[in-house]
């Protein structure tokens, strides 16, 4: 598996965003500080073939922002519905219908609107899971087509 690592230099803006938040970081061990980041690829090592070396990809922080703090509880929220979304699973039962897996369950945690979005985000990656990969670009494809038709009349 290829090892992801950040280079220890980042862009002066970033470098910018963080200067304010060194102070406390540092009179304050162990402290979190939570961030809003974008990372640009910078180097990839390739091993040889017969090479026990591991392949890695390293990104720099290029951009960065630091929530204050009546806006850290909408940054956390939006990471825990990305989390959620990214790893929603169920399975479909003997009707046809969608049960999240307990896991998910617990991660929604009694909001609806994420119970929705996992219920359909697991759906449709058990729909596609189906399909032969072909089929799902095709039938994109042609309701793109249908969608534009519409438009021109």
């Amino acid at each position: 598996m290829t090892k992801f690592k950040f280079d220890s230099q980042m862009s002066v803006a970033a470098s910018e965003a963080l200067g304010p938040h060194i102070r406390r970081v540092y009179d304050q061990p162990g402290t979190t500080l939570l961030f809003i980041a974008e990372a640009r690829h910078i180097e990839r090592t390739q091993p040889a073939p017969e090479s026990d070396a591991e392949a890695s990809v390293k990104d720099r922080i290029i951009s960065l922002e630091v929530p204050n703090r009546d806006q850290e509880d909408a940054v956390r929220d939006a990471a825990r519905a990305l989390h959620l979304q990214r790893t929603a699973q169920g399975t479909l039962d003997e009707e046809g219908q969608l049960v999240l897996s307990q896991g998910t369950l617990k991660r929604i945690a009694g909001r609806l609107h994420e119970m929705e979005v996992s219920r359909l985000r697991a759906g449709l990656g058990h729909w596609v899971s189906l399909r032969p990969p072909g089929e799902v670009q095709l039938e994109a494809v042609a309701h793109r087509d249908a969608a534009g038709a519409g438009r021109d009349r």
